[in-house]
């Protein structure tokens, strides 16, 4: 099982989640992030996503990825 969670947010969001697709076996297979600026915002956004692989995150073993992320909104 796949975990994840926003460890640094966003700036200039109206919409920036996780979220998770599912396998038929009820596991998550595929980490998705969505996000949507504010209205009429240009610039550029950073965001941080924590993705632990495993079903014991808070084991220090754990297999955990710091995934980061600057993107740039344009017009």
């Amino acid at each position: 099982m796949t975990d994840a969670i926003i460890i640094v947010q966003a700036n200039h969001f109206r919409k920036s989640e996780i979220e998770f697709e599912v396998t038929g076996l009820g596991l998550y297979d595929k980490v998705l992030f969505k996000y949507l600026a504010v209205e009429n915002y240009v610039g550029k956004d950073y965001v941080e996503i924590r993705v632990c692989k495993s079903s014991e995150c808070q084991n220090i073993d754990s297999e955990i990825e710091i995934i980061k992320v600057e993107f740039s909104i344009t017009k």
